[in-house]
């Protein structure tokens, strides 16, 4: 038989935030795809698709670098999605 788990409130210790200053998953309906599209056509209009990095992108998607990867793959996948 499987131990019960118990939740940290009922161990009596105090559930700790994730690592501060770091974003985790958005509360709500996802827009974070339609947002880092939004800011890769932003970023492909007013500086050329040789000049943007995936890094501005996110940066100004407000996501992580790694999660423009994850759904684009690449500068490619950015401008023809």
């Amino acid at each position: 038989m499987k131990p019960h788990s118990r939740t940290a409130q009922e161990a009596g210790v105090e559930a700790v935030d994730p690592v501060p200053g770091r974003p985790g998953r958005r509360p709500g309906r996802s827009s974070t795809r339609d947002q880092i599209a939004r800011a890769a056509r932003e970023q492909f209009a007013a500086k050329g698709y040789d000049r943007v990095t995936l890094r501005a992108i996110a940066t100004q998607a407000g996501v992580d670098a790694a999660l423009v990867t994850y759904f684009y793959g690449s500068n490619d996948g950015c401008s023809t999605k």
